[in-house]
């Protein structure tokens, strides 16, 4: 139990439910949204070419963190603001 806690501190955010299967429906909505608007993110900043940068690296056996660093020269938490930062530019008005 406490690596779920652990992990979900880390995550900061409901996506760790789904790695415990805790989450239901709510938690795969969410995921879903938020990888949604990292990739929509990713291609705003840098071009949508990064993005297929980054799945031809995973595709090959690349860890997707690794891939992100290796494309974006970001880690997750970089990736996380990136995303919240994009979501609050283009959608709070």
């Amino acid at each position: 139990m406490a690596g779920r806690e652990t992990k979900r501190r880390q995550c900061g955010c409901a996506a760790a439910e789904l790695h415990d299967g805790t989450g239901g429906d709510a938690a795969v909505q969410f995921a879903y949204a938020w990888g949604l608007a990292t990739i929509e993110a990713i291609a705003a900043s840098s071009g949508i070419s990064d993005v297929v940068r980054i799945l031809e690296h995973i595709a090959v056996g690349e860890k997707p963190e690794a891939a992100v660093h290796a494309i974006l020269n970001r880690d997750y938490n970089d990736l996380m603001q990136l995303t919240a930062d994009y979501l609050r530019k283009t959608y709070v008005r």
